[in-house]
C-alpha cells in the first residue's frame, strides 16, 4: 500500500563520465547524454506525480552532470524544479578544463547558490590518470581548480591515499595549494562491494604507509578539519581494531543506524538514460519497476512506492543472508591486520563480500572443505 510519509529520491543519468574512475561506488562510465526534453520531462513528471499523493520528493543528476552538452540548462532545471542546491558540486573538473563555457557554467552554480565545488584526487600525474583512465586528468583537474579560483569560488577535494602514491604526498599538497585548494581531506578509500571495490582494495594502505605522513598533516591548513582520524591511528580504524571491538560487541554501528534511520521512509530510485527506473543508486540497480515513456509516469513510479524502501544490506547483496557483524569478524576479520577502513560501513562490507565470494567458491568447487571456504579472506 502507498503511503504518504514515504519519500520518493531519485538519482537521474544524464550524462556519462570523461574518467573512469577505478574507485567509483556509483560505477561511473561514458554514455550519451540525455536529451534536454528527456530531462526536462522527468523532472516535470516526477514532481506532479509526488505532489498528487503528497509524497515529499528530491534527487540530482548522475553522474557527471557538468560534462552535458547543455550543461547550464540541466543544473537550472534541477535547481527550479527539485530544488537541489548543489552544494558542495561534484565533479572529475575534466569538464571545466576542456569545454569553452567554463565560466558559463562556474557563474551558473554561483547563481544558483552553489559557490564549492568539490574535487577527487588519486595521486600525481600519471598514477593519478591510470586511476581515473583518462591521460592528462590530473592537470585537467588542478587547471580546474584554479578556473574555480579565478571566477572567486570556493574549492575543496578528497584526497585519497594509497599504497602506490604515498611517496607523491609532498607533490600532491604542493600542487593542489598552488592550484588554489582551499580544504583538503585526506582519505583512504572506503570498500564498495563490486567489481572495482576489489579491483582497488590492494591499493589499500596499512599503518606502516601511512605513519610518516601524519606529522606532515599537521603543518597542512587546508586539512586542520581532518586530523583527528590520522592521529587515532593504530589505536583505532585498522582491521585489527574492527575485528577487536566486533568480537568484544562493542561494534561501532553508530553509522549504520544512521544510514538505515535515515533512508527507512526513503524510497531510492534511478532513472537510467533509457528511463528505465530501478531501485537503488547510481551504479548500483537492483529492481526494475518499468519505463517511464512506454509503461507510464505514474504506473512506474506507483509501483516502485508500492513496494517501499528497500535496507543497505539489500541494496548491495540482494537476498544473502548476512551474518551479524561478530561472526563475520570472527570468520572473515583478521586480527593481525593493520589496514586502515575509514569507518565501519567499509570493513563490514569487506567481510560480508568475502563471505560472499567464500559461497560461490564452495559451490563453485563442491569437494573444498567448509573450513576452508569459510577462511577465504582475500
Amino acid at each position: 500500500m502507498i503511503t504518504n510519509t514515504l519519500k520518493l529520491h531519485m538519482t537521474v543519468e544524464v550524462m556519462g563520465c570523461p574518467t573512469v574512475c577505478q574507485h567509483c561506488w556509483a560505477m561511473g562510465r561514458g554514455y550519451a547524454a540525455m536529451p534536454l526534453e528527456d530531462i526536462t520531462w522527468v523532472l516535470h513528471e516526477v514532481r506532479r506525480f509526488c505532489e498528487a499523493h503528497n509524497f515529499a520528493y528530491d534527487g540530482f543528476p548522475m553522474h557527471e552532470v557538468d560534462a552535458h552538452p547543455q550543461a547550464t540548462q540541466v543544473l537550472c532545471l534541477f535547481a527550479e524544479v527539485w530544488h537541489d542546491d548543489f552544494q558542495p558540486f561534484t565533479t572529475t573538473g575534466v569538464p571545466l578544463a576542456t569545454r569553452p563555457d567554463w565560466r558559463e557554467i562556474l557563474e551558473t552554480l554561483r547563481a544558483l547558490n552553489a559557490p564549492t565545488l568539490w574535487f577527487a584526487f588519486h595521486g600525481a600525474n600519471a598514477i593519478h590518470d591510470r586511476a581515473v583512465m583518462r591521460q592528462g586528468a590530473y592537470r585537467e583537474s588542478l587547471r580546474a581548480v584554479e578556473l574555480t579560483r579565478e571566477v572567486g569560488m570556493k574549492s575543496g577535494c578528497n584526497l585519497f591515499l594509497t599504497k602506490e602514491n604515498i611517496w607523491q604526498f609532498d607533490q600532491l599538497i604542493a600542487d593542489l595549494q598552488h592550484a588554489g585548494m582551499q580544504e583538503i581531506i585526506p582519505q583512504v578509500y572506503s570498500f564498495t562491494p563490486n567489481v572495482r571495490g576489489r579491483h582497488t582494495e590492494p591499493l589499500r594502505p596499512q599503518w606502516r604507509d601511512v605513519e610518516p605522513l601524519i606529522e606532515k598533516l599537521d603543518a597542512i591548513p587546508e586539512a586542520c578539519l581532518w586530523r583527528r582520524f590520522w592521529h587515532e591511528l593504530p589505536g583505532m580504524h585498522t582491521e585489527s581494531w574492527y575485528v577487536e571491538q566486533a568480537l568484544a560487541g562493542a561494534w561501532p554501528g553508530d553509522d549504520m543506524k544512521r544510514y538505515e534511520d535515515a533512508y527507512r521512509n526513503m524510497v531510492c530510485l534511478v532513472c537510467r538514460p533509457n528511463l528505465d527506473v530501478y531501485y537503488g543508486f547510481a551504479g548500483q540497480y537492483t529492481n526494475r519497476y518499468g519505463n517511464l515513456r512506454r509503461d507510464g509516469v505514474d504506473v512506474v513510479l506507483s509501483r516502485a512506492m508500492a513496494a517501499g524502501s528497500f535496507s543497505y544490506d539489500q541494496v548491495w547483496f540482494g537476498d544473502m543472508q548476512v551474518l551479524p557483524v561478530d561472526e563475520l569478524a570472527a570468520r572473515f576479520g583478521d586480527a593481525g591486520s593493520q589496514r586502515i577502513h575509514g569507518d565501519s560501513f567499509s570493513i563490514r562490507d569487506w567481510w560480508i563480500d568475502s563471505s560472499r565470494r567464500a559461497l560461490k567458491l564452495l559451490y563453485r568447487e563442491p569437494k573444498q572443505s567448509k573450513i576452508q571456504a569459510e577462511g577465504f579472506t582475500c
